[in-house]
């Protein structure tokens, strides 16, 4: 973990993937720290619902409440992966708000 740096690894890749998410109209807000994040939703937006269908996409994440998902990627996640990832919740919100 010490060779790797893991600490600044997970702040940096943390970064990236807060950095992405905020700039989603369906993201009210980012919270957490280095890959382990709580990402809530707008209203109207069931977290339940997302979370299902990027499972379906193949992006596992968790609905901790009705509005909100938790995300917390390995710190091996390559950046690639990360923007993957970004692209999924993006649709899928995008597709969730455009039926509500």
């Amino acid at each position: 973990m010490l060779e790797m740096d893991a600490p600044s690894q997970a702040k940096a890749k943390g970064k990236l993937l807060v950095d992405a998410l905020t700039k989603l109209p369906q993201v009210v807000l980012v919270r957490g720290r280095g890959l382990l994040l709580g990402v809530e939703l707008q209203a109207g937006i069931d977290a339940k619902i997302a979370q299902s269908m990027l499972l379906d996409r193949g992006l596992v994440t968790n609905a901790v409440t009705s509005s909100a998902l938790r995300l917390a990627p390995p710190i091996t996640v390559l950046d690639s992966e990360i923007a993957t990832a970004v692209e999924l919740i993006t649709l899928v919100l995008a597709e969730i708000a455009s039926k509500s």
